[in-house]
C-alpha cells in the first residue's frame, strides 16, 4: 500500500541531496506540493498517482535549486548594488556640505557649490533614468569590466580637472565650480551602475529599454 508520508518524506530527501537546504524555502515546497495533492485527490485520483503528477508539477530537484540560487544571486547582486548607491549618495552629501560649510564664506559661492552638490545628488537618485540610455552588454564578464572601467573614470577624471584645469584662488582654495565636478563623478558613476545590469535585472526594476 502507498505510504504518502514516506513519499514525501523521500521527496524532502531529494530536495536536500539537489542542495536545497534552507529551512523557509523548502518548508514552502512542501506546503505546495501537499496542497497539490490534496487537490488532485479531490478530483478523483488515487493517492499514489496525485503524488506523482503532483510532484512533477511542482519542479524536479534540480532544476528548483538552480533557481533558487539564480533568485539568491540576483537578491544579493541587487542589495549591494542599492548599498553602493546610498554610500555614494552619502559620501556625495557628507563632502560637499563639509566642503561648502568649511571652504566658502561668501554666500555667492557657497550658492555655486550648493547647487552643483544638489544636482548631484537628484542624478543619484534619479539614476535608473539613465539606463534606458545605456547599452545592454549581454556577455557578464564584458559587462562587469566595462562598469568597473567607466566608475573608475568617475573616481579620476574629477581629481585631473582639479588639479590640471581649474585655477586656485587666493591661499590655495579652489572655486566653488569645483564642486560641479562631482555632477561628472555622479554621472560617470550611474552610468557604471546601469551598465552592469543585465536585461534581465533592467525587467526587474521595471527599467525599460528605448525603442
Amino acid at each position: 500500500m502507498f505510504d504518502l508520508e514516506k513519499a514525501i518524506a523521500d521527496w524532502r530527501k531529494q530536495m536536500l541531496a539537489a542542495g536545497i537546504r534552507a529551512p523557509l524555502p523548502l518548508e514552502e515546497l512542501e506546503n505546495h506540493l501537499r496542497e497539490e495533492i490534496e487537490h488532485r485527490r479531490k478530483t478523483g485520483l488515487e493517492v499514489q498517482h496525485a503524488f506523482e503528477i503532483s510532484a512533477e508539477h511542482v519542479g524536479k530537484a534540480r532544476a528548483l535549486n538552480s533557481e533558487f540560487k539564480k533568485i539568491g544571486a540576483s537578491s544579493m547582486a541587487e542589495k549591494s548594488m542599492i548599498a553602493v548607491c546610498a554610500m555614494f549618495v552619502g559620501f556625495i552629501t557628507l563632502l560637499g556640505t563639509a566642503t561648502v560649510v568649511l571652504c566658502y564664506t561668501k554666500w555667492s559661492d557657497r550658492a555655486t557649490a550648493s547647487a552643483a552638490m544638489i544636482s548631484s545628488l537628484v542624478v543619484a537618485c534619479r539614476w535608473r533614468y539613465i539606463v534606458p540610455f545605456l547599452p545592454v552588454i549581454a556577455d557578464a564578464r564584458k559587462r562587469l569590466a566595462v562598469s568597473l572601467a567607466v566608475i573608475a573614470c568617475g573616481f579620476a577624471v574629477p581629481p585631473f580637472i582639479c588639479d590640471v584645469v581649474l585655477p586656485r584662488g587666493i591661499g590655495g582654495f579652489l572655486p566653488p565650480t569645483v564642486l560641479w565636478t562631482f555632477l561628472l563623478l555622479t554621472v560617470l558613476f550611474c552610468a557604471g551602475v546601469g551598465l552592469a545590469m543585465s536585461e534581465h535585472e533592467r525587467e526587474k526594476w521595471g527599467i525599460k529599454r528605448l525603442n
